[in-house]
């Protein structure tokens, strides 16, 4: 996933993302870090289920698994 924040906004603090499907739904979270510093991206239980790293833009990265989807139900863009 990427975020493309505006210019000169303050990247900083905790990013949530909320992922529903049907009625299931998963939190992630990752501590932003302006500076670029790599962070793991956490779900509900605190387990690391993927990396990101803010600057001009936010990005990360989570298992597949994190979002509730074995591999083959993944789409292609996920899968691999």
């Amino acid at each position: 996933m990427r975020l493309d924040p505006t210019h000169g906004a303050d990247t900083s603090g905790e990013l949530r993302i909320l992922i529903m499907r049907g009625k299931d739904e998963r939190t992630l979270r990752m501590r932003v870090d302006p500076g670029g510093a790599e962070t793991a991206v956490l779900d509900e239980r605190g387990v690391k289920c993927g990396s990101g790293r803010a600057g001009d833009i936010v990005e990360l990265a989570v298992a597949v698994s994190a979002l509730g989807l074995s591999p083959a139900s993944a789409p292609a863009c996920c899968s691999g």
